[in-house]
């Protein structure tokens, strides 16, 4: 891999964390007292400038991800995971998990469960999206006690997916 292609690599992580969190580059400067400047943040998403390792840590403290994540190097599914994931609208989730109470969903309050253990564990760093592997669904379909086809057809009901069965 060419140094160049290391460097687009890093420029468009930095840029999808930054863009993710809805966060403007002065807002970047401003959250991190001025430790990364709005200008050199934007240079080192457009790669017109080189970013030195020390800063490159830096950047990667201040989103809280890994620096592997930076580097564009992260977990690669291999096995039987490689089938196409299901992507689940986190945001969706969040706003009709608030009504748990009132729908008493089982299969909503396990898949909030289980995307809050994914996520700690996976280091899954964009907010707004998660993708389910296989081996989730077959874990969502144990804890809801229904099969994986049914689960799949319940994220369906509740729009909560974004790909998989039934969408582009």
């Amino acid at each position: 891999m060419s140094p160049d292609s290391i460097q687009e690599i890093i420029a468009r992580q930095i840029r999808a964390l930054r863009k993710a969190r809805g966060w403007s580059l002065s807002q970047v400067e401003s959250m991190s007292r001025g430790s990364i400047s709005a200008v050199a943040l934007g240079s080192y998403e457009r790669c017109d400038r080189a970013i030195s390792v020390r800063k490159l840590v830096e950047i990667a403290q201040f989103f809280d991800v890994p620096l592997t994540h930076l580097l564009g190097q992260a977990k690669r599914v291999t096995g039987p995971d490689q089938i196409t994931p299901l992507v689940i609208d986190l945001r969706r989730m969040k706003v009709i998990s608030k009504n748990l109470n009132a729908r008493g969903d089982a299969t909503l309050i396990a898949l909030t469960t289980l995307v809050t253990s994914i996520a700690h564990r996976r280091g899954d760093w964009n907010a707004e999206v998660m993708s389910l592997r296989q081996s989730d669904l077959s874990t969502l379909s144990l804890m809801t006690m229904i099969s994986e086809e049914e689960v799949k057809q319940s994220l369906n009901t509740m729009k909560l997916l974004l790909t998989g069965p039934n969408h582009p």
